[in-house]
C-alpha cells in the first residue's frame, strides 16, 4: 500500500478538536482518515497524523523517557541552570575559574555546588552587607527600569546579595516591585483565599488573591456556626500546638473556624503572620525579599512578603538538601535570634553536603573517611596559603610536603601572632604591598641582590627576604633554590582544585603526603585528563580580549595572535625546550627558546613529557650540574604562569618580551594590571552561555539523560543546535577545514563521507567512522587554534560543531547516530537510531532537512516476514523525489532481506512530530542477533544510498 501523488489528492483533511481525558480541547491538524485507490477501488485506513501529541495508546519517546525517570532528571537539571544564571555574578564566575570551574566543558552539577560554596562562604565572612564602587545609571538599566533611580536602587540590592545584574532579573524585580508597591492590606477575603489554596504570602499570590473572586466573599453570619458551642474544643487545640489560651488566639481560631478552614498550628501561625502584614511594604523590605528568593532560585515575584513568617525560612534553611543554595548559610548566619551553636553546626551540615556532592559527581563514594579526606586535604592547602612565607626557608628538615610546610607554618604563624608582628603569606598576590614594619625590617634587600650580580625582581627579593629570616647565607644559589621551591609551591596553590583532589582521592593518592615537585607533576597530569586547562578556552579568551580591545589596530592584531603561538608552543613542550637550551648553555631567551623549538621542528624532532626529555628527569641528563637543572625547573614552571597571565593588553606594554628569561616575562606581566572592562566583558559572555542553557528546550536535557551524555553547558547548547540545525555541525567542519592551507578539503571531504558509507554495516564499524570523524574534528579546532586566522566567533562555531561530533560518537554506543551525507551539492546531516525488538523485529528512525529538501522523517521497520517503510516529509517536490527512486530504494530493501517490502508517503507540515510506525507493540531489547544487526542495518543503508541519489 502507498499513498502516490494522484491518490493523495483524494485524502481528505480536517481540523478535529477533541478533549484529553483530563478534559482539556486538543487540536489535532490535517488528520489523514482514509486513502482512496484509483487503481482498485479499495479504501484502506492511513495511520493518524498529529502534531503535538499522538492519540494511540503507544507511549511518544519524551513519555517513555518520563516512564523511566529521565524526564524528571532532565526537568530538575533545567531547573539548575535556571537557578545559575539567575544566582551567578561576575565575582562568583572569577572564583569558579579560580577552582577549575569557570570552562564550560565542565558538569554543570559540579558548577552549581561549588557556586552553592562560594555564596556560603561570602555571606559567612559578611561580604554582603555593604556596597563598593560607584552606583549604575547606564542606558541599557534606565531603558529596563524606566528610572536612573530605580535602576540604581535594584542594582546596589543584587550586588549587595552578590547576584547578577541580568536583564532578567532587573525586569522581573522591577516588576515584582511595581506589583508589591499596589499591594494593600490584605482583607479577610484575601486570607481566606490563600489560605483555602494553601498558598505562601508571596508578591505573586498575594496580588492573584487581591483580584481574584474572593472579593465577592461573604462574611459568615453568626448562625451559620455556633463557634462558642466550640470554645471548649479551641482551647484544647491551642493548648496541644504550643498557643497560649489568649483572647486573641480563640478570636483569630473561631475566625477559621467560621470560614470552613481547619484549625492547625499550621493556619492559626498563617492567619496570625497575614493579619499583621503591613501593606505596602517599604521597598528595602521588598527588595531584601526579592534577593532572598532569586537566590533560592526563585523569581522575584515568588519573594515572600511575611518576612516574620519564622516557620517557612527555617523549613528552607535548614533544609540542606542536594538542589540547596547559599541562602541556607546566609539565613543561618543573618536570623539573629539563632543560636551561634545551631548556626555553625548548619554552616557545618552545609559544608558536608558539598563535599558528598562533589564526591558523588565523581564516581566517588561518599563515605565517611573520604569526606574527612577531601576536608582535610581542601582545608590544609587552604590555611597553607597565610603561613608565613619564611617557612619556606627552614634550614634544617626543610619541609617538602604540604603536610610538612603547613605544619612548620603554623607553628611559625603562631610565633607572629603571638609577637604581634606582621609577616608575609606564603601564597603571593601580584603588586600587592606588603606592611611598613616588613619593608623596614628588609630595606636593604636591594643592596644585597646588586652585590651579588642579580637583578632586583620581586620573586629575588621574596627569596632574600626568606633566607634573611632564618640567617641563611644568601648566595645567587641560595635565592635560586628558594625561587625554584616558592615557585612549586605557587604552582600547587594553583593546581589543587577540587576536581584535582577527588580525582587523588579516587585513586587512593594523598596529596598532604607527597613532595610538591612530585604533587605538581600529578596534578598537571590529572588537569589534562580532566581537560580542565583548556587550551580551546585559553586561547579564545585571548582572541576575545584582542577584538575587544580599541587600543590594538586590526591590521596589528594578527602580529599579537602570532606572538601567543609562539609562547604557547615553547610551553608546550613542557619544559624540553628549556631542557635543550640548559644542555647547549645558551641564553634562556623567550627568543631561544623559541629558536629551539622551531630548529627541532626542522629536525623532525618531537619533545614530551618521557625518557628524552621534560621535567628535571631530562635535565639531568643533559645539564652539568644540579644549579642548572633547578633553572631549568624553575624557568619551566614560570613558563606556565606566562601562558596563565598573557593578555594582549599586557602584551602591548612589553615590547622587549623575545629578550626576558620567562621568569622576567612572568615577573612584567604580573606587574601590569588586567583592563578591567575586557575581564569583565569576556566573564559576560561566559556567564550569558547559562542564560542560554537554561532556556534550552526540555528535549535537550532529555537526551542528555538518555544517552549518559556529559551534562556541560557546551553538550547543552551543541545539542541545542543540533536539534535545530542538524547541517550545520558539519557544513562548519568542512568550511573550516577549508581554511587551512594545509588541508585538501575535497580529499578530507570525501573520505569522511565514504568512511561513512562504507560502515553502514555494523555497529562496530559506525563506531569506528564516528570515532574517526571526532579526531578530524579535533584537527581542523587545533589547526585553527595554531595555525590560521580565526575570529572568536569561528572559534565559538567550531567549539559546538566539534561537541556536536563527539556527543554524537558517545550516542553511537546507542545505536543513535549522525551521519553525513551529500544530497546534491551540500553535505547534510542524517540522524539514524537503530531501533531493535524481539527475535527478528525491528526499525529504523531516521530525520533530516536542508534548504533544498525540506524536513523529512522515515520509518523502516521489519516484523520478520515483511519490511514497511513511512517517508514524511513537508515538500511535495521532496516526496516527488523519493517516488522516483522509489524502485531502487524497494530493490535494495528486499535484496538483503529477501521479505516483502511496503512504500507510504505522507505530506505534514512537522514530520518529526509525526507518529508513524512502531514495532508491532513489541518491547526494545538489547539482544542483538546476527540476521537482524544485518537486516536493520542494510535497511539504513539503503535508505542513505536512496537520499544520495535525490534529484532536489
Amino acid at each position: 500500500m502507498r499513498i502516490d501523488a494522484n491518490n493523495l489528492a483524494e485524502v481528505t483533511q480536517k481540523n478535529t478538536g477533541v478533549q484529553n481525558k483530563d478534559g482539556k480541547s486538543v487540536l489535532i491538524e490535517n488528520v489523514c482518515t482514509k486513502e482512496v485507490d484509483k487503481k482498485s477501488g479499495s479504501t484502506y485506513s492511513v495511520k493518524s497524523v498529529t502534531y503535538e501529541k499522538p492519540l494511540s495508546e503507544e507511549k511518544t519517546d519524551v513519555e517513555e523517557l518520563e516512564k523511566e525517570g529521565f524526564g524528571a532528571d532532565g526537568a530538575w537539571m533545567k531547573q539548575q541552570m535556571a537557578i545559575l544564571s539567575n544566582i551567578t555574578s561576575e565575582n562568583d564566575y572569577e572564583k569558579l575559574e579560580e577552582k577549575g570551574y569557570g570552562g564550560q566543558d565542565v558538569e554543570v552539577e559540579g558548577i552549581v555546588t561549588v557556586v552553592d560554596k562560594i555564596k556560603a562562604e561570602l555571606a559567612k565572612a559578611g561580604v554582603d552587607t555593604q556596597i563598593l564602587g560607584e552606583e549604575l545609571s547606564t542606558k541599557d538599566l534606565e531603558e529596563i527600569t524606566g528610572s536612573t533611580a530605580v535602576a540604581n536602587q535594584i542594582t546596589r540590592a543584587l550586588q549587595a546579595a552578590d547576584l547578577p545584574e541580568t536583564e532578567e532579573n532587573l525586569t522581573e524585580t522591577k516588576e515584582a516591585l511595581e506589583i508589591a508597591e499596589s499591594l494593600e492590606a490584605p482583607s479577610d477575603a484575601t486570607i481566606k483565599y490563600i489560605l483555602e489554596n494553601e498558598m505562601e504570602p508571596t508578591i505573586e499570590n498575594l496580588y492573584m488573591a487581591e483580584h481574584s473572586t474572593a472579593k465577592n466573599y461573604l462574611p459568615q453570619t453568626e448562625e451559620s456556626i455556633d463557634v462558642e458551642a466550640l470554645q471548649e474544643q479551641i482551647e484544647k487545640v491551642l493548648q496541644e500546638n504550643g498557643f497560649e489560651v489568649t483572647e486573641e488566639n480563640i478570636q483569630d481560631s473561631k475566625w477559621l473556624v467560621e470560614q470552613g478552614i481547619p484549625l492547625t498550628e499550621e493556619t492559626l501561625n498563617s492567619y496570625q503572620e497575614l493579619k499583621a502584614l503591613k501593606l505596602p511594604a517599604e521597598g528595602t523590605e521588598v527588595l531584601q525579599a526579592i534577593t532572598d528568593a532569586i537566590a533560592q532560585g526563585k523569581r522575584p515575584k515568588e519573594a515572600i512578603l511575611s518576612i516574620t513568617a519564622r516557620r517557612q525560612l527555617e523549613e528552607v534553611r535548614l533544609e540542606m538538601s542536594a538542589k540547596a543554595n547559599y541562602a541556607h548559610g546566609k539565613e543561618g548566619v543573618a536570623i539573629d535570634t539563632e543560636s551561634i551553636a545551631q548556626t555553625v553546626e548548619e554552616l557545618k551540615q552545609a559544608e558536608e553536603t558539598y563535599y558528598k556532592n562533589l564526591l558523588e559527581q565523581g564516581g566517588v563514594e561518599a563515605t565517611e573517611e573520604n569526606v574527612d579526606t577531601f576536608r582535610q586535604i581542601e582545608q590544609t592547602i587552604e590555611e597553607m596559603k597565610q603561613v608565613p612565607a619564611y617557612t619556606l626557608g627552614i634550614s634544617e628538615g626543610t619541609p617538602e610536603t604540604p603536610k610538612e610546610i603547613h605544619r612548620e607554618g603554623k607553628i611559625l604563624q603562631d610565633t607572629f601572632e603571638k609577637a604581634n608582628e606582621s609577616y608575609e603569606a606564603l601564597m603571593t598576590a601580584p603588586r600587592r604591598d606588603m606592611g611598613d614594619s616588613i619593608q623596614k625590617a628588609f630595606r636593604n634587600v636591594d643592596d644585597i641582590l646588586e652585590d651579588c650580580g642579580i637583578e632586583a625582581t620581586e620573586a629575588n627579593r621574596r627569596a632574600v627576604r626568606i633566607l634573611a629570616y632564618n640567617n641563611q647565607e644568601i648566595t645567587p644559589e641560595s635565592i635560586l633554590k628558594i625561587k625554584a621551591v616558592d615557585e612549586e609551591v605557587q604552582q600547587t596553590f594553583r593546581n589543587m582544585t577540587p576536581q584535582v583532589v577527588r580525582e587523588m582521592i579516587k585513586t587512593g593518592v594523598n596529596p598532604l603526603d607527597m613532595n610538591v615537585a612530585e604533587l605538581n607533576e600529578k596534578a598537571m597530569e590529572i588537569r589534562q585528563e580532566l581537560n580542565i586547562d583548556n587550551e580551546e578556552e585559553r586561547f579564545s579568551k585571548y582572541l576575545h580580549k584582542l577584538e575587544q580591545n580599541s587600543e590594538i589596530a586590526e591590521e596589528e592584531r594578527s602580529a599579537y595572535i602570532g606572538i601567543y603561538r609562539l609562547i604557547a608552543q615553547v610551553e608546550k613542550t613542557d619544559g624540553a625546550a628549556i631542557g635543550m637550551l640548559a644542555a647547549q648553555s645558551g641564553e634562556m631567551t623567550m627568543r631561544n627558546l623559541i629558536t629551539a623549538v622551531r630548529s627541532s621542528k626542522k629536525e623532525g624532532r618531537e619533545y614530551t613529557i618521557d625518557e628524552e626529555f621534560g621535567g628535571l628527569e631530562s635535565v639531568e641528563t643533559k645539564t652539568s650540574s644540579i644549579t642548572e637543572q633547578i633553572e631549568a625547573g624553575y624557568q619551566k614552571n614560570c613558563l606556565k604562569d606566562v601562558m596563565r597571565e598573557l593578555s594582549p593588553e599586557r602584551l602591548a606594554q612589553i615590547p622587549d618580551w623575545e629578550s626576558m628569561t620567562p621568569e622576567q616575562l612572568k615577573g612584567a606581566l604580573e606587574q601590569i594590571p588586567q583592563k578591567e572592562e575586557l575581564e569583565k566583558a569576556y566573564t559576560q559572555e561566559q556567564m550569558a552561555s547559562y542564560g542560554a542553557c537554561a532556556v534550552a528546550s526540555e528535549e535537550v536535557y532529555q537526551m542528555l539523560e538518555q544517552y549518559d551524555l556529559p551534562k556541560t553547558v557546551n553538550s547543552i547548547l551543541a545539542l541545542q543546535q543540533m536539534m535545530s540545525n542538524r547541517n550545520g555541525a558539519f557544513r562548519k567542519l568542512f568550511s573550516q577545514a577549508a581554511e587551512n592551507p594545509n588541508t585538501d578539503i575535497r580529499q578530507l571531504q570525501q573520505q569522511v563521507l565514504s568512511e561513512f558509507a562504507e560502515a553502514l554495516k555494523s555497529p562496530e564499524d559506525m563506531a569506528e567512522a564516528q570515532q574517526k570523524l571526532a579526531e578530524t574534528a579535533e584537527n581542523v579546532m587545533k589547526g585553527m587554534i595554531n595555525e590560521t586566522e580565526v575570529s572568536t566567533l569561528d572559534l565559538k562555531e567550531m567549539k559546538l560543531a566539534k561537541t556536536q561530533i563527539e556527543l554524537g560518537t558517545k550516542m553511537a554506543k546507542e545505536e543513535t547516530y549522525q551521519i553525513p551525507v551529500l544530497v546534491g551539492d551540500s553535505v547534510t546531516g542524517i540522524s539514524l537510531k537503530i531501533v531493535r525488538g524481539k527475535e527478528e523485529k525491528g526499525r529504523v528512525d531516521i530525520l533530516f532537512g536542508g534548504e533544498n529538501i525540506g524536513e523529512v522523517a522515515a520509518q523502516i521497520a521489519t516484523d520478520g516476514e515483511k519490511l514497511e517503510a513511512y517517508i514524511v516529509s513537508d515538500s511535495q517536490s521532496t516526496l516527488e523525489a523519493f517516488r522516483q527512486q522509489e524502485e531502487l530504494f524497494l530493490q535494495m530493501l528486499k535484496e538483503e532481506s529477501g521479505q516483502k517490502a511496503e512504500l507510504h508517503y505522507v505530506q505534514a507540515k512537522e514530520p518529526q512530530k509525526v507518529h508513524m510506525l512502531q514495532t508491532k507493540g513489541e518491547e526494545e531489547t538489547s539482544e542483538k542477533t546476527e540476521v537482524q544487526t544485518k537486516t536493520l542495518y542494510h535497511m539504513a543503508e539503503s535508505f542513505i544510498k536512496t537520499v544520495q541519489v535525490l534529484n532536489v
